[in-house]
């Protein structure tokens, strides 16, 4: 937000998402409204409405004047209701202007003005998450580094019990105002704040709903001054203006790094801006499988889509083509109903998986809230004849919805991720199509594909790739193949093992910069898979963790100039160690699983690496 202070124009900070280097996704695209001026140098107040945010040419689709004034206000888009609300503070009271822009359609501007609330207090901050729940901060204490936030009844402006908390600011790094700054909630309900001018500081906010204090996280001093702070296609950025021109930049919340400044758009400056995510998921897994004959077998697949946005999604449609993975004439006893339908939609009662393929009936809406009801799961049943013993099926859903008109029509897809519905968004930013989460669910006629407690490791160098994996401890297991694939998805074998060892290993020097590698096992009575490893072929930094946020596994990647020994810690946001272990480095990128950390409570931590008597670390956030 832009606002005076000692009678003076703090400079502003636009949070924008446009990277000539980033691609959009087509599962998450969002328009950007913008509270702004005229030009890069104007405080001419207007609204701005973008389209193509990830791209290096994004467009001004629609330009507003409402007559807000440019400074002392706060934009915040409210999912529950679809319109923007702006917060304007000026001599103790707070007047709160709740627009209809007709976002789910073609942009209107309104021209009411007239403040829809009028509160007699202040409010330092607003904003909403993907629940229609708002957030206010307010009553900055810079001397003791505490705030207070807290959710209230927008009608009245009143406190809604049992939310109002204080939110400590750490001692060395306090913002030296809370009101020349922004706030955002990203879709999973994590918030990031930018505070003060000297310089502004960067922080997530955690513990907003638990017992105890909030605590506001530092993250880091930004290298120029920036008042707002957004998330748009599954990217958090915080940008701002001086006396050199209007910029941006992107922090990336997997690890913990800014990117260096970029130039602000189309010549158009911001005092607070907020966001339209159209956006979708899915997953797919394979539930089970009953083999009739030597040609037959009975599945069942789960389907779960999911609203991943923050406005509702038209004409929402779940494709499943059964002909394409098995063939028209294999496919009979089709039979699809809801395991869980909170959204209310209809199927299609002609789907038949050959030449009707859409799931569901048409013209439906899936809305975004309440998010208890913004997703539903579909099983589809099915006999398939002819199958091949050993052969590879690969299936995979799609579903789409659109909103918006004329300019502002924006179209999402995402094809189904396999496994459950932790796999929809596996590195939890919001987008669900980014690489390695559009995989589609397996079937081996004769087996079905369990994964074992095997970990498959590697080490990259310069010139290969090292695989080790530890035998398992099942008496009937035959062999082992190491197995490869460039895409996550086609894997052919590459080295098969006998079963007379205890451990194993592989170098593979034909490298490229996406190296897939699980170990396939073969049993007497079944066949069982590893963990799938993903190595890139290039990459600088020393130490990383995906993904992060994490849930109840992450994966390590340690480079190392020698072969030494690695200490790694890692400590809850008081210090307290919970896990600590020592590995054994081989020169080149290790790759080690930290598994068991699903017994973690959800919130911040900090991984330590200690190597070579230096330690580098991370932060780390358990969903």
């Amino acid at each position: 937000m832009k606002s005076f202070l000692n009678t003076r124009i703090l400079t502003t900070c636009l949070s924008f998402l446009i990277a000539a280097n980033v691609i959009a996704q087509s599962s998450s695209k969002s328009l950007l409204i913008n509270h702004g001026g005229t030009s890069c140098s104007s405080t001419t107040p207007q609204q701005h409405f973008f389209a193509g945010t990830l791209t290096a040419n994004p467009t001004l689709l629609t330009t507003c004047n409402v007559g807000i004034p440019y400074f002392d206000v706060m934009a915040s888009y409210n999912p529950a209701d679809h319109k923007i609300y702006f917060a304007k503070k000026s001599s103790g009271i707070t007047e709160i202007f709740a627009l209809d822009f007709n976002l789910g359609g073609a942009i209107n501007c309104p021209t009411n003005i007239t403040p829809t609330y009028t509160y007699n207090y202040g409010l330092d901050q607003l904003t909403f998450d993907n629940n229609g729940n708002n957030y206010v901060i307010y009553n900055y204490n810079s001397s003791a580094g505490t705030a207070y936030i807290k959710s209230i009844n927008i009608a009245t402006g009143t406190e809604i019990p049992g939310t109002n908390k204080m939110i400590q600011f750490p001692a060395g790094n306090l913002p030296n105002t809370v009101l020349s700054g922004d706030v955002v909630c990203l879709p999973n309900g994590r918030i990031f704040m930018t505070f003060g001018d000297a310089p502004s500081k960067l922080f997530e906010l955690t513990n907003v709903t638990g017992s105890g204090n909030a605590t506001a996280v530092f993250l880091q001093n930004l290298p120029r001054v920036c008042y707002s702070i957004g998330y748009v296609d599954g990217a958090l950025t915080v940008a701002g203006s001086d006396a050199s021109g209007c910029y941006y930049y992107i922090w990336d919340i997997n690890s913990f790094t800014l990117s260096t400044a970029n130039n602000f758009p189309l010549s158009k400056n911001s005092a607070d801006m907020t966001n339209l995510t159209v956006a979708v998921g899915c997953s797919k897994e394979l539930l089970g499988a009953n083999f009739t004959n030597s040609n037959t077998a009975d599945l069942a697949y789960q389907i779960v889509i999911k609203n991943k946005g923050n406005i509702f999604l038209n004409n929402i449609q779940v494709t499943e083509n059964l002909a394409n993975v098995f063939g028209g004439s294999n496919i009979s006893n089709v039979q699809v109903s809801f395991i869980h339908n909170p959204a209310n939609l209809q199927l299609n009662s002609s789907y038949n998986g050959i030449t009707n393929i859409d799931l569901l009936a048409p013209n439906q809406t899936l809305s975004n809230t309440p998010v208890s009801n913004d997703s539903a799961v579909i099983r589809v049943t099915l006999r398939a004849t002819n199958l091949v013993a050993g052969q590879l099926y690969q299936n995979s859903a799609v579903v789409s919805g659109n909103i918006g008109a004329g300019t502002n029509y924006m179209a999402v897809s995402d094809s189904s991720n396999n496994g459950d519905h932790n796999q929809i968004d596996v590195d939890k930013n919001g987008v669900s199509d980014d690489a390695g989460e559009n995989m589609p669910t397996p079937f081996i006629f004769g087996n079905v594909l369990p994964i074992s407690t095997m970990n498959l490791q590697g080490v990259r160098t310069s010139q290969n790739i090292k695989l080790t994996w530890k035998a398992l401890t099942e008496q009937d297991v035959v062999s082992y193949e190491l197995q490869k694939s460039n895409n996550g998805r086609d894997f052919t074998t590459i080295r098969k093992f006998g079963s007379n060892e205890s451990s194993y290993s592989l170098i593979d020097a034909d490298i490229t910069n996406m190296n897939y590698y699980r170990v396939r096992i073969i049993k007497r009575a079944d066949v069982l898979y590893s963990n799938t490893l993903l190595i890139r072929s290039s990459g600088t930094s020393s130490l990383s963790i995906f993904p992060n946020p994490f849930s109840d596994k992450a994966t390590l990647q340690i480079s190392s100039e020698q072969k030494s020994t690695g200490i790694i810690y890692l400590r809850d946001i008081s210090g307290k160690v919970v896990i600590h272990n020592t590995l054994q480095l081989e020169k080149g990128t290790n790759y080690y699983e930290l598994a068991d950390m699903a017994k973690l409570t959800s919130g911040i931590y900090v991984f330590e690496l200690r190597q070579n008597n230096t330690s580098e670390f991370i932060k780390l956030v358990k969903k």
